[in-house]
């Protein structure tokens, strides 16, 4: 039998934390909102902008179990993804075509932080699955067309 989605994607929390993955800085690169009273060392901050683009009506988000993450905007070059609570791993998938895809992972992502993952014009369909921090799994997918 198959393995099933649980079990695929604690295999890959363990086989990316017994590399050591896990604790190198600056794996992927993650955002968050501007924060007056943040924690984080003001010499390590540095402010982003982007710009949404116009055609989101065409984008369609849609997510099954825990409401861990949503779609936060999408620019000409990437689409970006807020996460809600604590998040242990994520796994996304971007379907461009019938034979290309691109994958990336996240690792031990705290809430209010935003994934950047690459936007490409052309892509129908990204699909995505993790896990939260209490154990509880969810799977999303964005639509990339108007239908």
């Amino acid at each position: 039998m198959g393995e099933s989605l649980e079990e695929i994607v604690e295999k890959e929390i363990f086989k990316n934390f017994s590399r050591k993955i896990y604790y190198e800085n600056g794996i992927f690169p993650i955002y968050q909102e501007s924060l007056e009273n943040s924690k984080t060392d003001p010499n390590q901050k540095m402010e982003v902008m982007f710009q949404s683009l116009g055609e989101t009506f065409k984008f369609n988000f849609q997510i099954f179990g825990t409401r861990s993450i949503r779609l936060y905007s999408v620019t000409k070059k990437t689409i970006l993804f807020q996460v809600l609570e604590w998040i242990e791993i994520v796994r996304m998938d971007t379907l461009i075509s019938k034979r290309e895809r691109n994958e990336q992972f996240f690792l031990k992502i705290p809430p209010g932080r935003i994934l950047e993952i690459l936007f490409f014009s052309e892509f129908r369909v990204l699909c995505g699955a993790g896990i939260t921090s209490s154990k509880k799994t969810f799977e999303f997918c964005l639509l990339g067309f108007d239908y």
